[in-house]
């Protein structure tokens, strides 16, 4: 999902996308990555001053299925000498992203051992985006003081008896930030131009005995007076998505709103390693062409919940028709 050529991906979701997965589907494990946060920063860069945080350094990652869900895994790093905690809370706390409330955890951390902590994750703080085009970004800020911040119980004290640190943000943590300032500062943008979804009105149309769910492509205009097109659209591994028309329509310059009957079947794809490993099956492609250029904004399109349960039908029946 790419302008074509040279532009960024940008993902354009019902959820929360933050945009568009670094890494691959599961996180490393939770062992040890390093036996102290400080070995781990000079892989990557300068330290940052870890003595008011107990030896606890924080970096940032997220997956491909945490993007389909919209959150990030926030990773606490302790030290040779951080002494036995209890991790109650943690919170993403860096000028390019909108702070959201702490996720409230209860994991053990002891020197030399890292843990990964999911998180909710907010909106990108873009600034104003009136000079930015669709589908471009703004660039990201620098990590500065950006830290996690880590509630601590010490194992064995009496509850309510907490510490908090600033666990600061180690350099590798700048490259996954970055993408996912910059992926959703590319949807904002974009959807300062055009609303890009799918309708919630899905239908069971089985022509031909191919199951089949069909509806709709919406497109709602914004701040923009030129003309949008649909250029193309694409499933996943396990679906496809087709324009029924076949054609590639426009919505002309003073039109507010445009409907474009869709169609979803099966990919044919059965075998078990595609049905059991898919990550992002309901994660649906289309390029707008915003200006008539021939430069089409890749951007990706999430049903509601009833149209997954029925897009889940329809690879089932042709599953086992095959």
């Amino acid at each position: 999902m790419r302008r074509v050529p040279g532009r960024v991906m940008v993902t354009v979701a019902l959820l929360l996308v933050g945009a568009p997965g670094c890494g691959g589907d599961s996180p490393p494990s939770s062992a040890a990555v390093s036996s102290t946060a400080a070995s781990s920063t000079r892989t990557h860069g300068a330290t940052p001053n870890l003595d008011a945080s107990l030896g606890i350094g924080a970096s940032v990652a997220q997956y491909r299925r945490d993007e389909a869900v919209g959150v990030v895994q926030l990773k606490a790093v302790a030290g040779p000498d951080t002494p036995p905690r209890i991790v109650t809370s943690a919170q993403l706390r860096w000028d390019g992203m909108t702070p959201v409330p702490p996720v409230e955890v209860a994991t053990a951390l002891t020197s030399g051992r890292r843990v990964d902590l999911p998180a909710p994750l907010g909106a990108a703080a873009c600034g104003p985006l009136g000079d930015v085009e669709p589908g471009d970004s703004p660039k990201a800020p620098p990590l500065g003081d950006g830290a996690i911040r880590l509630t601590l119980d010490a194992p064995g004290e009496r509850r309510g008896v907490t510490r908090t640190v600033d666990a600061p943000l180690l350099p590798s943590s700048e490259a996954p930030l970055r993408r996912i300032f910059e992926h959703d500062c590319q949807r904002q943008s974009m959807r300062r131009a055009v609303e890009v979804g799918l309708s919630s009105r899905w239908r069971r149309s089985d022509t031909g005995g191919i199951p089949t769910a069909e509806g709709t492509l919406v497109l709602t205009r914004g701040a923009t007076d030129q003309p949008i097109s649909i250029a193309s659209v694409n499933g996943s591994v396990l679906l496809n998505l087709s324009l029924a028309d076949g054609d590639q329509p426009t919505m002309a310059p003073g039109r507010e709103r445009l409907e474009v009957p869709v169609r979803v079947t099966s990919s044919g794809r059965c075998d078990g390693h595609a049905l059991g490993g898919s990550s992002q099956t309901y994660a649906l492609q289309a390029g707008i062409d915003i200006g008539g250029d021939g430069d089409p904004i890749g951007v990706t399109l999430s049903p509601d919940d009833d149209g997954r349960a029925l897009f889940a039908r329809v690879i089932a029946d042709a599953c086992d028709h095959s």
